[in-house]
């Protein structure tokens, strides 16, 4: 092996305050708490990261759901892989060269095991993390939005109670999450004109309102002096980005997976991940 390329390896993760030990073919290190695999390539002078992903208390990793995320994390994600190796899943990072560099700087090393730690987050929340809803007998005097069903991101065995500052902001992304939950990995663009029905019905049943007038206010293009205004709709779209990606730090995991990117995207969390009472799923 090169001892040269070793020797600056070990002197960057050093200045970062991180010590490699060896373990077999590979060299074990820890970053952000998260146990991580240097592997080297010594003939092509290139390094890569590695981690396992662990299976959760319940079971729920297998290779075909290892697999879906995988290729969610590809569409945001695009230069790390991973694979089922005879039952071992793991995560790789792209390799990267160290073909005429002298010293590896700390720097750019740091860059490199931030992406691969938010990639790897980002593959853990598809994998292990979801959406829940649960029914409440009334509506909170004090936080009115919450409604009679509230919605909640789940990990394991604790889950955080998404407080929607708008209701139009919550009904919308409960149709987000609906269309995932039925169409899965169609890609189709979502019209939301066609779910104002939808909209109404799920307004009824959350906080007892018929709800397709509100609809209707915020799909309007027009105000009442003929000006383009798609404005009530990009404000609902911000106060959603804005609370599932509060609760989502409050959780300290990265909030891509359950964020709408624009009008047009759709969610990236698994549809698996997704649960809902029947109430709500025979409504689509």
């Amino acid at each position: 092996m090169n001892r040269l390329m070793i020797k600056n390896l070990r002197e960057g993760f050093q200045k970062l305050g991180i010590e490699l030990a060896k373990s077999g073919t590979f060299y074990e290190f820890e970053f952000e708490h998260i146990p991580m695999l240097l592997s080297i390539d010594a003939d092509d002078h290139s390094f890569a990261f590695v981690s396992l992903v662990v299976d959760s208390s319940d079971g729920c990793l297998n290779e075909g759901v290892l697999n879906t995320a995988l290729d969610v994390v590809e569409g945001f994600h695009k230069d790390f892989c991973g694979d089922w190796n005879e039952g071992t899943p793991y995560f790789a990072s792209p390799s990267y060269s160290l073909k005429d560099v002298k010293a590896v700087s700390p720097d750019w090393l740091k860059e490199q095991l931030k992406a691969f730690y938010d990639a790897f987050l980002f593959l853990e929340a598809n994998i292990y993390h979801g959406f829940r809803s649960a029914k409440s007998k009334k509506i909170d005097v004090n936080r009115k939005n919450d409604g009679y069903y509230r919605l909640f991101l789940v990990r394991d065995e604790e889950a955080l109670q998404v407080h929607f500052s708008r209701k139009n902001g919550c009904i919308l992304y409960l149709i987000y999450l609906l269309d995932r939950k039925k169409n899965g990995d169609k890609v189709d663009t979502l019209n939301l004109i066609q779910y104002k029905e939808l909209f109404g019905k799920l307004y009824n049943i959350v906080y007892g309102i018929n709800g397709e007038q509100f609809f209707i206010d915020m799909m309007k293009n027009y105000n009442a002096n003929n000006e383009v205004q798609q404005k009530g709709l990009y404000t609902v779209l911000k106060s959603i980005r804005d609370d599932i990606g509060g609760t989502c730090e409050r959780m300290q995991e990265p909030a891509e997976p359950f964020l709408l990117r624009d009008i047009a995207s759709h969610l990236a969390v698994l549809p698996d991940h997704i649960k809902l009472p029947d109430e709500i799923m025979t409504m689509i």
